[in-house]
């Protein structure tokens, strides 16, 4: 008799809806990834599982059990220990294996409810069984459906409210999870399950409605953009149809028949999809060296030889990674995307290989019972773990409980009775509610008490406090205890400085927890840029270092780096203030400003030490001809047509020889230049100017619109384009034109949005430009750009 059979209709109706609920709840709730809803969802998960087991007996397997006893393991890593066993190079007295204790408590929450979710969807009885798998398709129906409604408003926040925490705002298809893998992985469970039910399903409006949400669920994926989520929508299909195929239940051919049609239909679907993806998105067509999470898996490998024993704590990948950190990156890298390497770095290496060799041993089990029934919705629930399983191979979307908490319950119901009797094995006994139900209640607890004490101290937590500080001593205080919690953190001691130098702090303090920044995060530009900014008024010679220092680890803020590195002003602190390959645009910024004098001798103490240096060379030469001295920007030239680019040399050529009034001289040299250098935008703007100052409107109106079609992509260069072409329309007799290219321009840079606005004068405007054309020397000169 089943265990649930001395219960009256209701109970055995509601005995699994509310942690059915939970997994319908997990993905909604901004995907479950956010640390307050994830000690939500853990207590809604435990309360959930105590519900269930007054209903039914749980007898998990050994592959269900290893999840709740690493669970264990990861609170052991919050126990106080001495320092000869922690082995903790950031901790010098009794502390904690975790670095990051407020997050080893959430994450193991995180995990103890992944294993009881399982557990008790293993221990299920057949309405259970239902109401678990209607929740998993339903939800990744219309999650899916929600990123559609997205797509359609042109939504930029979650539900057109909510915005994520790393961005302003979000664009295209996007729907609960930020992350587009985590979705995609998500959307192929549930488009895998959704397959099995339309293979099974006996009554036409169940496979309309199983069709509809896998339709949903599978479009999804592939909108996403993932290509993990992609390769795992082909392998769910490839898996689905093995099984179709190579099970060894006993059923009649026209039985047998619909499962094979329909997983060889899903199979063709899906590999159109993929090649579509292949063939449409730039993602696909990516080098693969550039892939951050090459880089990242490198630089973890010296961290992981230094801590697998034992770990650095569940969760605490974030807090502790940029101590190993070599190459900057724009942002933070909270996960190296990769399960087995963040488990091992976490958990240490022991705990992760268990993890791990219980995942697939649980596979294994489930797809071997899979094969000796005809069962298609068990298959897609064992293709669709599988793939996202695979998938985490280079993700990390079991940090998400929108997605594990869904996983959970698959793998449960992958493992539990197939409703056939087993070969050679004896009948199931009921098993004893106790143990899980005392780890549930410990859950539960560990959610009502531990959680709001992690969520007072995660690391965002305590640096808000530490910028909410009204003193120094405040200020102080907040940072020694976040480092207590956080030993490794940089961010807290680089808020801390931050906020010290606000305060007026002596210099020597602030520094001092800019050292401890340094420490902990050494490719951080901040905290050199912080240092540059403190030591600009008494030191500008170490400034100009620490500018250097900025400016070369945070390359995608070079422009507005370098413009503050020039309120240098010895030609000698310039020129350190710069890596090599930003003197262009030092040079560019000089020139802009006006400050040609201290351009040029920034670019002769260049010149000094190195003096086959090109690009200072050219910037030298542009400075004098600003300045107005012939014989320098003559001996300039000199070097440059002996060592090339020849383009350089023709380009200052030509303006010379415009400056000195001898437009046909400049007419050729530009000729020459744009002949030598017939892609290059720079030399194109120099061949409209000067067509422009000896009167050939048209010819200037031919190379500009030539030039258009070049920079259009660049909103900066583009804007400054149209507005010069549009005085020129004006000035050719077309006003109307040349209003609409102006107002494009005061569109795409509010710097022209007073000439646009003046535009309906009728006076022909000059054609001067606003500020000195950038040139070449045959290396193109950046185009204006910044955060």
């Amino acid at each position: 008799m089943p265990p649930t059979a001395h219960r009256g209709p209701l109970a055995r109706r509601t005995a699994y809806s509310p942690l059915a609920g939970v997994i319908l709840l997990a993905p909604l709730l901004l995907g479950g990834t956010r640390p307050a809803v994830q000690i939500a969802l853990a207590g809604c998960a435990a309360a959930a599982v105590l519900w269930a087991l007054r209903h039914a007996r749980p007898d998990p397997p050994v592959w269900l059990w290893i999840p709740l006893l690493i669970a264990g393991w990861g609170l052991a890593q919050c126990v106080p220990l001495p320092p000869s066993i922690s082995g903790s190079p950031w901790r010098t007295g009794w502390g904690p294996i975790s670095l990051d204790v407020p997050a080893t408590l959430i994450a193991t929450a995180h995990q103890a409810a992944f294993a009881l979710v399982a557990i008790a969807a293993h221990a299920a009885d057949a309405r259970g069984r239902r109401a678990l798998g209607r929740a998993l398709i339903r939800t990744a129906g219309l999650t899916a459906a929600i990123g559609l409604v997205h797509w359609a408003a042109g939504a930029q926040h979650i539900f057109g409210l909510v915005p994520p925490l790393d961005r302003p705002a979000l664009s295209g298809y996007f729907s609960v999870f930020v992350n587009p893998n985590t979705l995609a992985g998500f959307l192929v469970l549930g488009a895998a399950l959704a397959l099995g039910r339309f293979a099974a399903a006996g009554s036409e409006p169940g496979r309309r409605r199983a069709a509809a949400l896998g339709v949903l669920a599978a479009g999804g994926a592939v909108l996403s953009g993932s290509r993990g989520g992609q390769a795992a929508l082909v392998l769910a299909a490839l898996i689905f149809g093995a099984l179709a195929f190579t099970h060894r239940a006993r059923v009649g051919e026209e039985r047998a028949r619909r499962p094979r049609a329909v997983a060889i239909g899903a199979a063709i679907g899906a590999l159109s999809a993929i090649t579509a993806a292949v063939l449409l998105l730039p993602d696909w067509g990516a080098d693969p060296r550039l892939d951050g999470r090459l880089r990242t898996w490198r630089e973890c490998l010296p961290l992981l030889a230094d801590v697998w024993p034992v770990g650095i704590g569940r969760g605490a990948f974030g807090t502790v990674f940029p101590t190993a950190q070599q190459a900057p990156v724009d942002g933070t890298v909270t996960h190296p995307e990769t399960i087995g390497l963040q488990l091992a770095l976490e958990w240490g290496a022991p705990a992760a290989l268990a993890a791990l060799a219980a995942g697939i041993g649980a596979w294994l089990v489930a797809f071997r019972r899979s094969r000796r029934a005809f069962d298609p919705t068990r298959w897609g629930l064992v293709a669709g773990l599988a793939a996202v399983g695979a998938q985490q191979m280079v993700d990390f979307g079991f940090e998400a409980m929108g997605l594990s908490l869904p996983v959970a319950a698959a793998l449960g119901l992958a493992l539990g009775p197939t409703g056939q009797p087993e070969p050679s094995a004896q009948p199931a006994q009921p098993g004893s509610r106790t143990p899980i139900a005392a780890a549930a209640l410990a859950l539960l607890l560990l959610a009502l008490i531990g959680g709001p004490w992690a969520l007072r101290h995660t690391a965002d937590a305590d640096v808000a406090r530490i910028r909410e500080a009204a003193d120094v001593a405040a200020v102080q205080t907040a940072a020694d205890h976040a480092l207590a919690r956080h030993p490794p953190d940089a961010l807290a001691p680089l808020t801390a400085a931050v906020r010290l130098a606000a305060l007026g702090a002596p210099g020597a303090m602030t520094l001092a927890r800019l050292n401890q920044a340094l420490s902990r995060a050494p490719a951080d530009h901040r905290p050199h840029l912080l240092a540059a900014r403190l030591l600009r008024g008494d030191r500008p010679a170490q400034a100009a270092v620490e500018y250097r220092m900025a400016i070369g680890r945070a390359p995608w803020h070079a422009l507005r780096l370098v413009r503050e590195a020039a309120t240098l002003r010895a030609p000698g602190h310039l020129a350190r203030a710069v890596p090599p390959d930003q003197r262009g645009r030092l040079g560019e910024v000089l020139l802009e400003a006006g400050r040609a004098a201290d351009a040029r001798d920034a670019m002769a103490a260049i010149l000094l030490v190195e003096p086959t240096e090109r690009v200072a060379r050219h910037i030298h030469a542009r400075a004098c001809l600003q300045l107005g001295d012939a014989p320098c920007v003559e001996g300039d030239i000199g070097w440059l047509d002996a060592h090339g680019p020849p383009a350089a040399a023709h380009a200052l050529r030509a303006r010379l020889a415009l400056r000195e009034g001898d437009a046909d001289s400049a007419a050729r040299a530009a000729d020459a230049a744009l002949a030598a250098a017939p892609e290059d935008p720079g030399a194109r703007r120099l061949a409209a100017e000067v067509a422009g100052a000896r009167g050939d409107l048209e010819a200037a109106r031919g190379h500009y619109t030539a030039l258009f079609r070049r920079v259009g992509s660049q909103p900066a260069a583009a804007a400054e384009v149209l507005a010069i072409w549009g005085r020129l329309e004006r000035r050719l007799g077309d006003p109307a034109r040349g209003r609409r290219m102006l107002k494009q321009a005061a569109h795409l840079d509010p710097r022209f949005a007073a000439e646009a606005a003046r535009a309906r004068d009728t006076a022909a405007p000059t054609l001067a430009p606003r500020r000195p054309p950038p040139q070449t020397d045959g290396m193109r000169a950046p185009a204006p750009s910044g955060p």
